[in-house]
């Protein structure tokens, strides 16, 4: 009887070892996609401006960001011009 429960209380522990484990693990990921999804937003911002400014360019007369923003739509880029 007393082996059992020995046996009962190790297989419990260990069992909440590896689950806390594992937490630990998940929670360590988010943190990383969290960084991870900032920076991304950040490089999405800097591509919108460049993106604009270069459209804006273009509507400005600018043969060169012309052919710039005709291959950028052709890639399927969108423009946010800032009037929307």
């Amino acid at each position: 009887m007393t082996l059992m429960v020995l046996t009962l209380v190790l297989i419990m522990g260990f069992q909440m070892f590896q689950a806390l484990k594992e937490r630990r693990v998940l929670r360590d990921r988010f943190e990383q996609q969290v960084s991870t999804l900032q920076e991304a937003k950040k490089v999405r911002g800097q591509l919108d401006t460049i993106a604009r400014q270069t459209y804006q360019l273009s509507v400005n007369g600018n043969q060169n960001a012309t052919k710039i923003v005709e291959q950028m739509k052709k890639a399927g880029f969108t423009f946010n011009t800032g009037n929307q």
